[in-house]
């Protein structure tokens, strides 16, 4: 995979990872690295998937994963740096699974779409 012309995106990333407190520069270099690959992947992303077109080696990505970070943060200084001001808030619960009574904490569920 040929990724193209990384630089602009390098400094949006950098300039919003420099807003959040308590990231060094090997998270920042990895953060980096991350979001263009989440850009360039297609599909489905797993650790396998991010060793095969990353720079790092699969452990180190699951090593990363299992420290915290800030998301919220992180897309709240994006939109608001990159946005229009108009802003809407939506979440899509379509990729949990839902087999009747198998659904945690909730009992049978049936989707209906019409129209």
């Amino acid at each position: 995979m040929i990724i193209r012309e990384q630089k602009p995106y390098n400094a949006l990333i950098f300039s919003m990872i420099d807003k959040l407190p308590n990231i060094n520069r090997w998270r920042k270099a990895f953060l980096s690295e991350i979001f263009i690959l989440f850009l360039s992947i297609r599909g489905r992303i797993n650790f396998l998937q991010l060793a095969r077109y990353g720079k790092y080696k699969e452990q180190r990505y699951r090593q990363q994963f299992e420290k915290r970070f800030d998301f919220l943060t992180f897309n709240k200084a994006l939109a608001l740096s990159q946005g229009s001001g108009r802003y809407a808030i939506a979440f899509d619960p379509g990729y949990v699974s839902k087999s009747g009574k198998k659904t945690p904490g909730v009992g049978w569920v049936r989707l209906c779409r019409q129209g």
